[in-house]
């Protein structure tokens, strides 16, 4: 929903991935248009391969703007100066460098080079959305062994149907080249996970599954959205159940995992052509699932996101929708295992 931002903390998600690249001779690899605003635009999505059966899509999308924002400490500065922000006019983003700054954007590694010691490591640049789709489409190949980390954006919008449509996009901040994945080993291990802050809502037992399903809220910065996850240790389960009331914030994490998206149809008889036949309709190859592994119990805030919070932000962005907007923006122990999105994990080299 739009808005001018809702007053609350945003409920953040992260992502990585790491496996064979695939996808870029698809005509949806990469587009360049013009936004709304007159301004170039570029698109660029892809696969990720991250087992035999198990493709991720990321997704990046960049435009022209008239700043961009660099992020740092001044030289000398202690750790505990906070980070300061120098706005850069767009034309100036190439050559603007000071000491102790680095571009707000997305890290690329997708070529080698030599350092001083005679080692080959990973060119690594840092580039605004907008060059980031430009080099990435230049480099990337189907095949490459990749390391992709980002953000988990959700959003909705309105379908032909009328009703609302959820979309959950994994938008990448680094993709660099890693040692190659080889996707026939059986000891392979996944490496396709998320860590998610939100506000839990319900958990409901899936009996057809054997699982457990959880209905949260994603605070994002001009609205809430919805998003569902799973849940197949019972004892975590049982935890959320027990513990976390409705409306309560937690900081969660797990892996990120594909299943097969079918659903059975039964024809009408009413014609008098005989029984009904049943059969497989297919609307997409497969979806997406958060599996939750772990949670962090002491993280757990009752207060910041209550029930009435929530509703109170929720009458403001109704307040301040647009009316002619197509598409709304948004889109260990007994508490599971200890693994989590570590931001230094698989490092650059």
């Amino acid at each position: 929903m739009a808005s001018k931002g809702i007053g609350l903390k945003q409920t953040k998600g992260n992502f990585q991935l790491k496996g064979v690249i695939m996808g870029t001779q698809k005509d949806s690899f990469y587009k360049e248009m013009v936004a709304k605003n007159g301004k170039p635009f570029r698109m660029l999505n892809f696969g990720v391969q991250v087992s035999k059966d198990a493709v991720i899509f990321v997704s990046l999308t960049g435009g022209e703007q008239e700043l961009v924002y660099f992020s740092g400490k001044p030289k000398g500065a202690s750790k505990e100066d906070k980070y300061e922000t120098i706005n850069v006019e767009w034309k100036n983003r190439h050559n603007f460098s000071k000491d102790g700054f680095r571009l707000i954007g997305v890290m690329c590694g997708l070529e080698k080079t030599v350092d001083e010691k005679g080692k080959e490591i990973n060119d690594k640049r840092v580039l605004h959305p907008f060059d980031a789709c430009d080099y990435i489409s230049d480099k990337l190949q189907d095949g490459m062994s990749v390391f992709v980390k980002g953000n988990i954006d959700y959003s909705h919008f309105v379908g032909q149907n009328g009703e609302a449509a959820h979309s959950v996009k994994f938008v990448p901040n680094q993709i660099s080249l890693c040692q190659p994945v080889n996707l026939e080993d059986e000891k392979l291990e996944v490496v396709a996970n998320f860590t998610q802050d939100f506000v839990f809502l319900n958990i409901e037992q899936n009996q057809d599954e054997q699982n457990f399903l959880l209905d949260t809220n994603i605070v994002n910065y001009n609205g809430i959205e919805t998003a569902n996850f799973v849940i197949e240790n019972k004892i975590l389960a049982k935890n959320f159940r027990k513990e976390i009331k409705p409306y309560t914030f937690i900081k969660v994490w797990g892996d990120i995992r594909t299943v097969k998206n079918t659903e059975e149809v039964t024809a009408d008889d009413s014609d008098g052509w005989g029984t009904s036949n049943k059969m497989t309709k297919v609307f997409s190859p497969y979806r997406i699932i958060r599996v939750i592994t772990g949670a962090k119990p002491d993280s757990a805030d009752a207060e910041t996101y209550s029930e009435k919070v929530m509703a109170k932000a929720i009458e403001k962005m109704q307040k301040e929708e647009s009316k002619e907007e197509a598409f709304k923006s948004v889109e260990g122990g007994s508490w599971g295992s200890s693994k989590e999105v570590a931001d230094d994990e698989l490092p650059w080299d």
